[in-house]
C-alpha cells in the first residue's frame, strides 16, 4: 500500500527472497510444530479426563491410545500442516503483493486471502483424506 514493494524492486532486491521464502519457510516449520504441540496438548487433556473423571487407569489409558494408531493417522499427521502451512503461505503472500488501495485494500486482501485459503484447505483435506485412505487400504501405510 505504501509501495514499499516496488521500493525493494527499485533497490534490486527480490521481494520474493525478502518477503515471501522466509513466510514460507516459518509456516512450513510452524504449521508442523504446532500441530505436533496440539496433539501432545490434546493427549494430555484426555489422560486427566480420562484418570480423574473417568476413573481410567494410566496404563489403560495409555494401552488404548497406542492400540488406536496407526501409521496412516501419523502420517497424515505429519503430512497435512505442511501442505496447510503451504496453501496459508501462497495465497497470503500472493494476496499481500497484489494489495492495492490504501487501508481498505488491505482489509479486502485480507478477507479474500483468508476465505480462498479456507476453501483450499478444505478441499485439500478432502482429497489428502480420500489419497491417505486409499494409500492405507492398499498397505501402504500399516
Amino acid at each position: 500500500v505504501t509501495e514499499q514493494i516496488d521500493d525493494l524492486r527499485a533497490l534490486g532486491t527480490s521481494p520474493l527472497k525478502k518477503l515471501v521464502w522466509p513466510r514460507l519457510v516459518a509456516l512450513l516449520i510452524m504449521a508442523p510444530a504446532l500441530t505436533l504441540l496440539a496433539d501432545m496438548c490434546g493427549a494430555f487433556g484426555g489422560w486427566i479426563v480420562a484418570t480423574n473423571i473417568l476413573g481410567v487407569t494410566s496404563q489403560t489409558y495409555i494401552n488404548t491410545a497406542k492400540s488406536a494408531l496407526n501409521y496412516n493417522d501419523i502420517f497424515g499427521g505429519v503430512l497435512k500442516p505442511f501442505v496447510y502451512g503451504f496453501i496459508i503461505a501462497v495465497v497470503s503472500c500472493r494476496a499481500g503483493l497484489r494489495t492495492s488501495g490504501g487501508t481498505v485494500g488491505v482489509g479486502r486482501s485480507t478477507t479474500q486471502s483468508v476465505v480462498l485459503a479456507s476453501i483450499l484447505i478444505i478441499a485439500t483435506d478432502f482429497f489428502l483424506s480420500k489419497l491417505l485412505l486409499a494409500l492405507g487400504d492398499m498397505g501402504f501405510l500399516r
